[in-house]
């Protein structure tokens, strides 16, 4: 009888935390993007198995793609928003995988710059196709993804600051097509 008591209690408690919870419309919207990015990841990374690449290794390629000859360890690692030794654990496999090749500049030892290989190219061909990217993105009108990008935008150089990074994202730059704050706030 007493076990049925604390178990009645904690459900109680339980219930209001979920209520309390289920008002705080920061939470809510932060859950909604956690579950948006899984879902969205999960159906990207099925894509790409078929391609044999993983999606981080699908951004990889993306970024050297993006940088041609200019792209470094350095460089990635600020564009993917992670440890440069992360990314270099990453680069290491891919290059074991024929996927991309390292270079150390001569005059510079601490530069590594990274470049695709032929196989490389050929798997980014591939996965540059975005399909399931596509059709998931497919639900919203261009001004839906174009308020997206702008939210999305706002809520990441917000984090930016809040753990006190330095940087500059890259990517996308800020003339990608999405709108300002400012202007959604007028509309």
């Amino acid at each position: 009888m007493k076990t049925e008591t604390v178990s009645n209690k904690d459900d109680t408690e339980l219930e209001k935390i979920i209520e309390d919870y289920s008002r705080n419309e920061d939470y809510i919207s932060w859950c909604l993007l956690h579950q948006a990015r899984d879902a969205i990841f999960a159906a990207w990374e099925k894509e790409l198995r078929q391609y044999g690449i993983s999606p981080s290794e699908a951004c990889v390629l993306f970024i050297i793609h993006s940088l041609g000859d200019s792209s470094t360890l350095t460089e990635i690692s600020h564009w993917r928003f992670r440890q440069p030794h992360s990314i270099s654990n990453l680069v290491t496999r891919m290059e074991k995988r024929g996927l991309v090749k390292k270079f150390v500049y001569l005059d510079r030892k601490n530069v590594v710059r990274v470049a695709m290989t032929e196989k490389g190219e050929k798997a980014f061909s591939k996965a540059a196709k975005w399909q399931s990217l596509h059709e998931i993105f497919s639900v919203l009108s261009s001004e839906q993804r174009r308020q997206l990008m702008a939210y999305t935008r706002a809520l990441r150089d917000s984090a930016v600051v809040n753990v006190g990074m330095e940087r500059n994202m890259p990517f996308p730059p800020e003339s990608a097509s999405a709108p300002s704050l400012d202007s959604l706030a007028q509309t």
